[in-house]
């Protein structure tokens, strides 16, 4: 990790490896193409509603919880103790 920028308590993280943008990208083209799958499936009434929303709600927690890793500052702790 770098020296960082120390601001509020959190140290800024390294720059993301250069195919992080590119998996990023992907992702968001499988979150429109199931978009694009939910609203034809639900004009045919052929959709489980509720499954769907499960799964897409993990989803969108996945690409959260990969944009904190990646990107968002690391707080920094006190109190630690050796």
């Amino acid at each position: 990790m770098s020296i960082g920028v120390f601001y509020n308590s959190l140290v800024s993280r390294d720059a993301p490896p250069p195919d992080y943008y590119v998996m990023m990208k992907e992702l968001h083209k499988i979150r429109n193409n199931l978009n694009q799958i939910l609203r034809k499936a639900h004009t045919m009434n052929v959709l489980d509603v509720k499954r769907f929303d499960e799964a897409m709600c993990l989803f969108n927690k996945t690409i959260i919880l990969i944009v904190k890793a990646v990107l968002l500052p690391i707080p920094i702790e006190y109190g630690l103790t050796l």
